[in-house]
């Protein structure tokens, strides 16, 4: 005789407990390449600045035909 009671069905399967452990280390890699991938493509060149900056030409010319600046400004 088996230990089933009358009037209950058996479990149809039995549940295997789930591990995620592959899809996440699978998650990782795939993230890793992309990134390797990003890093690869951006642009590495950079460039040291050395002494002083070069100066800027033509702010102390005006334009022709331009009215002249005219004294500075005093608080009195």
């Amino acid at each position: 005789m088996t230990n089933m009671e009358p009037g209950r069905n058996p479990p149809r399967y039995q549940r295997q407990p789930v591990s995620y452990t592959g899809w996440i280390i699978a998650a990782i890699a795939i993230l890793a390449v992309v990134a390797a991938i990003a890093y690869g493509m951006s642009d590495h060149s950079r460039t040291a600045s050395t002494g002083a900056p070069s100066p800027t030409t033509g702010q102390s010319n005006p334009a022709p035909g331009a009215p002249q600046p005219g004294p500075p400004a005093t608080n009195r």
